[in-house]
């Protein structure tokens, strides 16, 4: 679920091949890198894949409009994490104030990858992935974002606490909470 440990090594290095060398495989390779992360964050916040798909390549458009400064960003993926988010609380203030709605329910974004077991097994493995799945999905809003950006994109805590304005501590609560309910609602199953 989290990226290798040179993710931020990786990204630096398109960051800088595309700002300083006008390279345009490495924006490519960056958008391709880091979309899924940043389709999935904004999902969360917006409920609806399209307009996700469409903030996320706004915020990539803006930064090709804006590559000769990206060089200067200290961390890319966190910059382009608060970018989504920001565009994306944006447009949930204009749909809001405009009475636009969507119909898209989310679909749990934490998979489980299931080896080639006895069928018996694979039953077993698919209940305790949907039970998972639904545990996840009960945590409150604010919780569930935690635990999303720092267990399925793989941030640290104090990059999830950068995108979300709040204090590592909070962060560092929030995931135990997560954790408590999640592991809760597994043994309330009779999963744990």
């Amino acid at each position: 679920m989290s990226k290798p440990a040179d993710t931020n090594s990786t990204i630096y290095e398109l960051q800088q091949s595309f700002a300083l060398s006008n390279d345009t495989k490495a924006f490519e390779k960056l958008y391709l890198f880091l979309y899924k992360d940043l389709h999935r964050f904004a999902f969360s916040i917006i409920k609806s894949r399209h307009i996700a798909e469409e903030i996320v390549s706004d915020v990539f458009v803006q930064l090709w409009k804006k590559k000769e400064s990206v060089a200067e960003i200290n961390n890319l993926r966190v910059f382009l994490y608060v970018a989504v988010k920001n565009l994306s609380l944006t447009y949930l203030y204009k749909a809001k104030k405009q009475k636009v709605c969507w119909i898209e329910e989310y679909a749990g974004g934490t998979e489980i990858q299931l080896k080639s077991v006895a069928s018996d097994e694979l039953l077993i493995a698919k209940e305790v992935a949907e039970a998972l799945q639904k545990a996840i999905r009960n945590l409150p809003d604010k919780c569930k974002a935690i635990f999303k950006l720092v267990k399925e994109d793989g941030l640290k805590y104090a990059e999830a606490a950068s995108i979300l304005n709040l204090s590592v501590k909070t962060i560092e609560n929030q995931m135990g909470i997560a954790l408590k309910k999640i592991a809760g609602s597994l043994k309330q199953n009779n999963y744990a």
